[in-house]
C-alpha cells in the first residue's frame, strides 16, 4: 500500500508466496473492467525453461514427458481482490516476458511475449477467453501470430520459403498483415510426450508460426487499443539460414543482421482481435541512420505508452503523437536536424527528450524519464 499524497509504502505482504515454487517471474501488468475481467487482476509470468521438482502444495503438477519433475514457463494470474492466485497452463509453456490484457473487446483478449534463452527462436502468443472465471479455470484458448500478406500480395501460409516467417524477412517501410492460428490445446499446456517448451516450440516451426529473436516488452496505444507495439531486443550474429528458411545465429565471427533489436507495431482488426491488418517496423537499431525508422539504441527491453509518447527502458522515446502520422512529422533537435531521429539527452538520473516540429524545429517539447 502506498500513500496517496506522500508516496511512501504504508503496507506491504507477500501477494504470491514463494512456496508455490514459481521462479524467475519477469515483467506484469494489472487488468481490469476495462480489459473484461469483473475484478483487477495481475499478470506475471516464469521467465525459466529450467526442469525442477515439483514443490509439495504447489498448484500445478509434474509434466507428462519429465515426471515427477516439471518445466518451468507458466503465466501466474492474481486475483488483487480475494488475494487468489492460479498458474494459466493454457496461456502456453514459455520463456514469458509480460503478458498484457487489450482493452475494449467483447471478451477477453491478452498477448504474451517469449523471452527465449536460444533466440532466434520466440513467437508472439494471444490467449482468448469469455470472462474472468474462464481465465482462472484455464478454460480459454491459445493462439500464435503468422504473417498471411505482404507487400507482394498473399503469402503461402505455412511454407517456410514464403520470406514472410522471420524478422529479417520484415524491414522498415514494409506493412504486411497476419493471423493468429490455435495452438492445440495439449501442447499449450505442455501435456504432450515432449518437455513442454520444446513441444510448442517445434509446433510453432512445424506451422511456420513467425520467429522473431527475442521478444521482450510490449504495450498497447493509449490512443488506439488496437495498436500494439512489441519489443525485440535481438541477438548479435543473426544471419538468414538457406536450408531452414528460418533466421539461424551463427558462429563466433558472423557478422548480424540484427545486433541491436527493433519495435514492431502490430494494427489489429477492428472487430477480430485474431486478425492483423497491420505489422510493421516502427523503430530498428540496426538500418541506416538515415532511415526514418532508425533509432541508435541497443537491445531495447521494457517499454510503455502514454497519451503522447512511446519510451523503451533504453531511454528513447518516439518523437510523435502515437496516433498522428509518421514519423517523418518530426526532425531531430540536435546537431543534425535534416534527419528525422530520436534525440535523447541525459542530465544526471533523468533522460531528457526533445522533440522538434517539422514546421518549426525551434518549438519543441520535452518531458523528464526517471531510470
Amino acid at each position: 500500500m502506498i500513500g496517496a499524497r506522500e508516496g511512501a509504502v504504508l503496507a506491504a505482504d507477500v501477494a504470491v508466496s514463494p512456496d508455490l515454487g514459481y521462479l524467475r517471474f519477469c515483467s506484469a501488468s494489472m487488468a481490469g473492467p476495462d480489459q473484461g475481467f469483473s475484478d483487477y487482476v495481475f499478470l506475471t509470468g516464469e521467465e525459466a525453461n529450467s526442469i525442477v521438482d515439483v514443490t509439495p502444495g504447489a498448484p500445478y503438477g509434474s509434466d507428462p514427458s519429465i515426471a515427477p519433475q516439471r518445466q518451468a514457463g507458466y503465466t501466474v494470474a492474481l486475483n488483487t481482490s480475494s488475494g487468489e492466485s492460479a498458474p494459466i497452463p493454457g496461456l502456453g509453456r514459455l520463456n514469458h516476458e509480460n503478458t498484457v490484457a487489450l482493452p475494449d473487446w467483447n471478451k477477453i483478449v491478452m498477448l504474451t511475449t517469449d523471452d527465449t534463452f536460444s533466440g532466434p527462436s520466440s513467437q508472439l502468443y494471444m490467449y482468448l477467453a469469455n470472462n474472468q472465471d474462464n481465465v482462472f479455470n484455464d478454460n480459454g484458448s491459445m493462439w500464435a501470430f503468422r504473417v498471411t500478406e505482404t507487400d507482394d500480395g498473399k503469402v503461402a501460409k505455412a511454407d517456410p520459403f514464403n520470406d514472410a516467417n522471420d524478422y529479417l524477412d520484415l524491414q522498415p517501410g514494409d506493412n504486411w498483415k497476419g493471423e493468429f492460428i490455435r495452438v492445440p490445446k495439449k501442447i499449450a499446456r505442455g501435456e504432450t510426450a515432449l518437455p513442454p517448451q520444446q513441444a510448442l516450440e517445434d509446433w510453432s516451426n512445424e506451422n511456420n508460426v513467425f520467429q522473431f529473436v527475442r521478444l521482450e516488452d510490449l504495450a498497447y496505444d493509449k490512443n488506439d487499443s488496437r495498436v500494439v507495439y512489441l519489443v525485440d531486443t535481438s541477438r548479435t550474429r543473426i544471419v538468414p539460414d538457406s536450408e531452414s528458411g528460418r533466421m539461424t545465429r551463427g558462429p563466433s565471427g558472423t557478422v548480424g543482421q540484427a545486433d541491436n533489436g527493433r519495435v514492431f507495431k502490430l494494427v489489429f482488426d477492428e472487430n477480430n482481435p485474431r486478425k492483423v491488418v497491420g505489422f510493421s517496423v516502427l523503430a530498428d537499431g540496426d538500418v541506416a541512420p538515415t532511415n526514418d525508422a532508425y533509432v541508435p539504441f541497443t537491445s531495447p527491453d521494457n517499454i510503455g505508452t502514454s497519451n503522447e509518447q512511446l519510451d523503451d527502458s533504453g531511454g528513447h522515446q518516439r518523437g510523435q503523437d502515437l496516433a498522428a502520422g509518421p514519423v517523418e512529422r518530426y526532425l531531430e533537435c540536435g546537431r543534425n536536424r535534416e534527419r528525422p531521429s530520436w534525440r535523447v539527452f541525459r542530465h544526471r538520473r533523468c533522460l531528457r527528450v526533445v522533440r522538434c516540429r517539422r514546421l518549426d524545429p525551434r518549438r519543441a517539447s520535452s518531458q523528464h524519464v526517471h531510470r
